[in-house]
Order: C-alpha cells, then sequence, then structure tokens
C-alpha cells in the first residue's frame, strides 16, 4: 500500500512539473515571437499594414507576413496541443485563446489564411498545420463571421 502511495505522489510531482515545462516553453515562445516586433519597427510596420489588408503588401512584405504569422500560429499549435493532452492547464490556455481569436478575427489573417500558397510545399494555409488545430482556427473563423461576418469559408 506504501508503495501505491509513493507511485501516486510521483506521478503527480511528475504531472506538475509537466505543465510547468510545458508552460514555460510556450511563454518563451510567445515572448520570442512578440520581441520580434517589439525590436523589427519594419516587421512591425508590414505586420500591422499586413493585418488591415494582406492583398496589399508586396511580395516581399507577404513573405515577411506570411513568416511571422506561421511562427505565431506554431507557438499556438503546440500550445493547443499541449493542451489537449493535458499537460497545459486550462487556464493557460484558456488566457491564450482569446488573444488567438483576436488576431484570426482581422481582415489581413483571414485574406492571408485563404490564400492559395504558390510555389511551395503545401497548397494552402491549412496543410500547414497539424489538422485538429486548422479545426480550431477555422471554429474561430466561424464564430466570427456569426459575431461580424467577417469572413468566407474555404
Amino acid at each position: 500500500m506504501a508503495t501505491l502511495a509513493y507511485l501516486a505522489i510521483q506521478i503527480l510531482h511528475n504531472t506538475v512539473a509537466q505543465n510547468a515545462q510545458s508552460q514555460r516553453v510556450i511563454s518563451e515562445g510567445f515572448r520570442t515571437v512578440n520581441l520580434l516586433l517589439a525590436r523589427d519597427r519594419e516587421l512591425l510596420n508590414v505586420m500591422s499594414r499586413g493585418n488591415k489588408d494582406f492583398a496589399a503588401l508586396d511580395e516581399e512584405e507577404a513573405m515577411a507576413f506570411s513568416n511571422y504569422t506561421a511562427s505565431f500560429l506554431r507557438t499556438y499549435e503546440d500550445a493547443y496541443s499541449d493542451h489537449r493532452r493535458g499537460v497545459l492547464e486550462d487556464s493557460y490556455w484558456e488566457a491564450r485563446i482569446g488573444n488567438l481569436g483576436a488576431y484570426i478575427s482581422q481582415q489581413g489573417f483571414q485574406q492571408w489564411w485563404d490564400t492559395p500558397r504558390v510555389g511551395t510545399y503545401v497548397r494552402n494555409t491549412a496543410e500547414m498545420f497539424r489538422p485538429e488545430f486548422v479545426m480550431l482556427i477555422v471554429k474561430l473563423m466561424n464564430r466570427d463571421e456569426h459575431v461580424n461576418g467577417t469572413h468566407r469559408c474555404p
């Protein structure tokens, strides 16, 4: 019986440690992508204009927007995966999901998401991410459509 109690305590400590480590890694990912904008006024300008109208960006600006946005989303994808596996606490995930919803509700993001990928290894944006994360993005965009009518389903 003492062995089972010891094992239960060890599992609990391991779970807590995994949650803390996952949260630290995800937070570092968010800090990294945010620092890119804080340190690079040109990128900040491109992101600001691109979030309003992705189609108005030139080719180089569109590439910068795409790379930053994909990195930003990859951080969310990792957090979502950890949350689904029970490694990331609900409260931490819920604090982040509102920011994701606000970002993807912007017209420029939706234009970017719907733009076919030419000359890349993927045909469309959805192929860049895990299917379960794509479903989350589409769900959030469709929820936003019901609120303000901004998104067309791909």
